[in-house]
């Protein structure tokens, strides 16, 4: 009996220490970001996003409008995120990411860039992203 008692209360202590630690995330704010990406110099053919130190961002909307002739790519890390994407004509060509949530840590990096450098022209995007600290 002796046994047993003292299993259970190892036991609990052991579980309440564990809830303990236990963090949750705490919505912060919505960024968005709905801006245009300069083709006309090499400099302005991509755009960067940091992930803030002790946040981690959820991505939930991404629309992209390259120029005729060229293809979005977002990328994290530099790794392109490959997504099937609803494509929306009116009367520009809108490409909407249809797909579960990205979710990005701290550090990590966002990247949108064309697959080829055009001469002339802008490039839009939208972006919005929920914000969270781990709590």
């Amino acid at each position: 009996m002796k046994k047993i008692t003292l299993t259970l209360l190892v036991a609990c202590i052991l579980l309440n220490s564990i809830s303990a630690q236990e963090k949750n995330l705490k919505l912060v704010q919505i960024l968005t970001f709905d801006s245009t990406i300069n083709l006309n110099s090499p400099s302005g053919t991509s755009v960067s996003l940091s992930v803030p130190v002790n946040k981690y961002w959820k991505i939930e909307n991404l629309t992209l409008s390259p120029p005729q002739g060229c293809m979005a790519i977002f990328a994290i890390n530099n790794t392109p995120i490959w997504f099937n994407p609803t494509i929306i004509y009116n009367p520009v060509t809108y490409y909407t990411y249809q797909g579960p949530p990205i979710w990005t840590k701290p550090g990590n990096t966002l990247n949108i860039w064309t697959n080829q450098q055009v001469s002339t022209g802008n490039y839009s995007y939208r972006l919005v992203i929920f914000e969270f600290i781990l709590e």
